[in-house]
């Protein structure tokens, strides 16, 4: 039994939340972060403490600092930087013994080694990081788990996903997107991965590689080959590709 389908317009929900009183703050001051300052405001009760920058960018907000120790007292840190600062975040608030949660925007690393190094935190430290891995919420992810739950479908043999957009064309050369050692994996295709293993349960990387159309020696578009126990999913992930969301899956 095959089923498959297209996506084109995924629309995004209006999510109000209220908790206690808590100092948060947000680390980094681009797309990702100006989109978590605004929905902190729909909060109530959340007083947004600082918005860590770099030194040489000044931002138009009075909670702007460049330094980190002004984070400490924040009962939330939240990281909206490129996934590969990250760690060396993550480490820095380990070593300077900060004591309270941290939810990172993107994976916390893309590196075996920083992984091991992270493992070995102490436990009260790591069991205080989250990742946002907001995508099981969305339209796409639930009628995803609607047919892959159906047991009148059948066992589950393969799954093709095909997710591109031609952004690429109108990012720098330097982006981190396409600058990024994993490519669309570190960016979008991290999220489906996530939501499958949580799924179907473990699984192999078997196949993976990488191509660029848009900038020389750049990574804009990953193809990789996953084995999970009793199944396989493919997944193409381009930003220098026409739009396009489609799924098909191969049922026994």
């Amino acid at each position: 039994m095959v089923l498959e389908w297209a996506v084109f317009m995924l629309e995004p929900g209006k999510t109000t939340m209220k908790t206690n009183n808590k100092k948060i703050s947000i680390i980094g001051y681009g797309p990702q972060a100006k989109l978590v300052i605004k929905f902190l405001k729909n909060i109530k009760d959340v007083d947004l403490h600082f918005i860590l920058v770099k030194k040489n960018r000044e931002i138009s907000n009075r909670k702007e600092t460049s330094s980190i120790k002004n984070l400490l007292d924040s009962k939330i840190i939240y990281t909206c930087v490129p996934p590969k600062e990250n760690y060396n975040i993550i480490k820095k608030l380990y070593k300077m013994k900060y004591k309270n949660y941290i939810i990172s925007e993107k994976p916390v690393c893309d590196q075996l080694n920083q992984l091991k190094k992270i493992l070995k935190f102490k436990k009260n430290f790591k069991e205080k990081i989250f990742v946002n891995f907001n995508f099981p919420f969305t339209k796409l992810a639930k009628l995803l788990n609607f047919h892959m739950s159906k047991k009148i479908n059948g066992k589950i043999k393969l799954i093709y996903l095909n997710i591109s957009h031609g952004a690429a064309f109108k990012m720098n050369k330097n982006h981190w997107r396409i600058s990024s050692r994993l490519g669309p994996i570190n960016g979008t295709a991290i999220h489906f991965i996530h939501f499958l293993k949580k799924k179907l349960g473990f699984y192999k990387v078997i196949y993976n590689e990488f191509s660029s159309n848009s900038h020389k020696n750049k990574k804009d578009t990953s193809d990789i080959l996953l084995k999970f126990k009793n199944s396989l999913t493919y997944l193409h992930f381009s930003y220098s590709e026409p739009f396009d969301i489609f799924i098909k899956i191969i049922f026994d």
